[in-house]
């Protein structure tokens, strides 16, 4: 019992200590800042999709449309490049994202000319106004063999 009240003292006058002095309650009890965008992105875990998480205008795959036609879109686009002749597996597994028939398309090409040829095949199936083309090329050090 009387270790009980003995706590309480010093419990109550740790919290008049802290009342009088703000200034300790600002550095005894601070949080620690968020990391800014900048910090992350230079962070050695930066990927791609990291960068597009940071700046939300890019869609992810997950934003798909979900309506009928979106979903044809997607899928004539991802036939045609899987029966297209000598297309890397890099530009087979590219992302394709069609939200109210505005084609988004992600990811990484081993070339120039596979990043071209996908651009094509989406403008067959639609208007190229509606094609956002962000594929990128990987550099030499990257490609598949």
């Amino acid at each position: 019992m009387k270790r009980m009240k003995t706590f309480l003292n010093f419990a109550s006058a740790g919290v008049a200590v802290l009342g009088l002095f703000p200034a300790i309650n600002r550095v005894a009890f601070a949080q620690p800042a968020e990391k800014d965008t900048a910090t992350i992105a230079s962070g050695a875990e930066d990927t791609a999709r990291d960068a597009r998480e940071l700046c939300k205008t890019t869609p992810t795959s997950l934003e798909q449309g979900k309506s009928k036609a979106d979903m044809d879109i997607t899928i004539q686009i991802r036939k045609e490049i899987m029966e297209a002749k000598k297309m890397s597996l890099s530009a087979r597994n590219v992302k394709i994202i069609t939200i109210e028939g505005r084609v988004t398309l992600l990811g990484l090409v081993n070339s120039a000319t596979e990043r071209r040829l996908i651009g094509e095949i989406v403008e067959r199936i639609v208007l190229s106004k509606n094609v956002d083309n962000e594929l990128k090329v990987k550099s030499a050090s990257l490609s598949e063999p």
